[in-house]
């Protein structure tokens, strides 16, 4: 059931015939089907798909929305999905891709968890685990590193007082995060609030900056 209308982005318009349910479904399906690895698999295909595949969105919009997901409780993929569902087609894109994210890969996690229960003590299989963890890691890192970018970049052409504090949050977390027992909710809270305080009083974004984000 092809959509009505099209989606307008910052890229443009996404034509209602690339943008049937059955499609969206086929896609989220795929993510599910590929998420070996984790979380950060996941949001490595969502993000790869979103930005550069299917330019639902830029990279900007993605970041945004995966800033929100951290904030929301429970499993932020889930969060991130349905928040880029509704941005793609509404009420009835955040259905369609759910049931695509979850049906596989709750099917092959439990197919896999009973293969590992009874195949875990062989030999070639530990040596995979071994392999497949600092993949997983490096893939964690790239999508990182993508959602960072454009972060830096716009605190960059806002002047040195935003790029300072958007350095300071980006540190400052690190720092908090790794002393190990940080409420990572409250973490994430707090840093939003010392951001939205730092940025409405000590950092003024300049008036062109707050043109170009505009158009």
């Amino acid at each position: 059931m092809p959509l009505e209308t099209p989606i307008e982005t910052e890229r443009g318009k996404i034509e209602p015939s690339s943008l049937s349910l059955f499609r969206l479904f086929r896609i989220w399906f795929s993510f599910g089907v590929q998420s070996f690895g984790g979380g950060s698999t996941t949001l490595a295909l969502i993000q790869r798909a979103a930005i550069d595949r299917e330019s639902w969105m830029t990279v900007e919009e993605f970041t945004h929305y995966w800033a929100v997901s951290q904030v929301a409780p429970g499993i932020n993929l889930f969060c991130l999905t349905i928040l880029i569902g509704r941005h793609i087609a509404g009420f009835a894109g955040m259905v369609v891709c759910m049931l695509g994210l979850i049906i596989p890969s709750v099917s092959v996690t439990i197919l896999m968890t009973a293969g590992y229960a009874y195949l875990q003590h062989f030999p070639v299989l530990q040596r995979a685990v071994r392999g497949i963890i600092p993949a997983t890691v490096g893939l964690g890192l790239v999508t990182t590193v993508r959602m960072l970018y454009p972060l830096l970049k716009r605190g960059y052409h806002e002047g040195v007082r935003s790029f300072s504090a958007l350095l300071l949050l980006l540190f400052g977390s690190i720092v908090i995060a790794a002393q190990g027992r940080a409420v990572i909710y409250l973490v994430l809270v707090s840093m939003g609030l010392f951001g939205g305080l730092l940025y409405g009083t000590v950092v003024v974004i300049p008036k062109e900056v707050k043109g170009e984000e505009s158009l």
